[in-house]
């Protein structure tokens, strides 16, 4: 586990750090969660119990970022609710809010709210489809196979 935790980081037990990864002052990261590598999670970004970061993922604190000018002043808060699942190389705009066992397509950008049980892909401001929570593994796989009949080839 390589990590590079900040004064102030707050986090729960269980929970698995790939290698290369950030957490800044103001993080919260709940108990059974697991960040992959290169994932870097900045100032204001709550994390609730059994999320997954996907690899590379991104979480972003400053809606416009600007060299010259200091914005620190204007983090906004990022929520990731209960059971998210974040897929590798997505961006999570600050200020919006994942919900309960959501999921995220790897190279998705997030810039508005994902319901619970809310499944975004690569196409932004689109909601594809809602998912439910799954009781066993079993049952978590055959309901991909009906989201994938879904989802656009």
């Amino acid at each position: 586990m390589q990590a590079a935790p900040l004064f102030g980081f707050v986090s729960g037990r269980d929970y698995s750090l790939g290698q290369n990864i950030f957490a800044s002052n103001d993080v919260v990261i709940g108990n059974n969660v697991k960040i992959q590598n290169n994932v870097s999670v900045y100032d204001a970004v709550r994390i609730e119990d059994d999320v997954f970061c996907g690899p590379s993922m991104v979480f972003t604190n400053v809606y416009n970022p600007r060299s010259a000018i200091s914005r620190k002043d204007e983090y906004r808060e990022t929520f990731v609710h209960r059971g998210a699942t974040l897929g590798a190389n997505c961006t999570i705009i600050c200020g919006t809010t994942v919900g309960r066992h959501a999921f995220v397509a790897a190279g998705a950008v997030v810039n508005r709210a994902v319901c619970a049980y809310g499944w975004r892909s690569r196409k932004a401001d689109r909601l594809d489809v809602r998912v439910r929570r799954a009781a066993s593994k079993k049952d978590w796989r055959s309901h991909l196979r009906v989201l994938r009949a879904h989802l656009p080839h």
